[in-house]
């Protein structure tokens, strides 16, 4: 049976942008083996939205955004189609053409400046999925909930780096030295004594309402031993008030908790009907809105 022929619902004027050195010109089959590998996604695409009826129109850019616009201004386009994957031969640059685009509040394909950026940046990425769950960067947040508790909902804290003087004061621990090169040695310096001891979560709880707060540790943890999460929520519970201030200890886990896919789907499972839980839900409510 022959397939039907896709026909999309209006023309539209695209204006579609690569690099310089690979625009669409000419037939493919015009280069090289090797130059037609590199241009074959710059060739397909052109050649697909032309099939389908849409106004195409290839720009090629290179170190000058002027070309962008002349093109915007030109041919007013509803979308602009983007392979560009670098700017004055830069490849990280690539985010600076999506940014301009969306100054222009030109509608685009692909990523937005924000994941491009995350992208090429490995150690921003790595600060960002830590300070989503794990460890050190969680003591920001729990920081943060003792200078302004009345701020937060309820926090879920993950293996929470929440007693830190009292472990950088111990270089018997696995990670205390090579962390005095961040944070200083407490031992050798009493004013960097005296600063993490004015910030250290443990150090700085006082008498007032607190959130609802979740801990939650692992026995076997040699990162951040669980020790420092039982602390944490003892003095919360001798001090502070508001609550309740749960500690939930994996018997059988390390720092990057319950390993296989089971154990660490249940292990997400039970954080997600707490947080729906201290957000209010009841149990028997139901989600009525677009499933799209």
């Amino acid at each position: 049976m022959k397939s039907k022929k896709y026909k999309p619902n209006r023309k539209l004027r695209v204006i579609m942008l690569a690099d310089d050195k690979l625009l669409p010109v000419g037939d493919l089959k015009d280069f090289s083996e090797k130059q037609r590998e590199l241009r074959k996604t710059e060739f397909d695409v052109r050649d697909a939205l032309d099939e389908l009826g849409h106004e195409v129109v290839a720009i090629g850019v290179s170190d000058d955004l002027s070309t962008i616009r002349g093109a915007i201004d030109a041919h007013k386009p509803h979308i602009a189609f983007n392979l560009v994957e670098e700017f004055d031969g830069i490849g990280h640059f690539d985010q600076h053409v999506v940014s301009y685009l969306e100054l222009r509040k030109q509608p685009y394909t692909g990523c937005n400046p924000r994941g491009l950026t995350l992208a090429r940046d490995k150690a921003l990425t790595k600060k960002i999925l830590a300070y989503h769950r794990w460890s050190d960067n969680g003591s920001i947040v729990v920081v943060a909930v003792n200078l302004a508790p009345q701020d937060f909902g309820g926090i879920v804290a993950h293996v929470p780096f929440v007693d830190s003087l009292t472990t950088i004061l111990d270089p018997s621990l696995p990670l205390t030295v090579t962390e005095w090169e961040e944070w200083g040695n407490p031992l050798d310096d009493p004013q960097v004594y005296a600063y993490m001891k004015a910030y250290s979560p443990y150090e700085n709880i006082s008498d007032r309402a607190y959130p609802p707060i979740l801990a939650i540790t692992s026995l076997n943890d040699t990162r951040v031993l669980y020790h420092e999460p039982a602390k944490w929520i003892a003095r919360l519970r001798a001090t502070a008030h508001g609550g309740p201030f749960l500690l939930k200890t994996e018997m059988v886990a390390g720092h990057g908790g319950r390993s296989g896919r089971y154990d660490a789907w249940r292990e997400e499972a039970f954080v997600l009907a707490w947080v729906v839980t201290t957000a209010g839900a009841s149990p028997d409510s139901t989600y009525h809105g677009s499933a799209s």
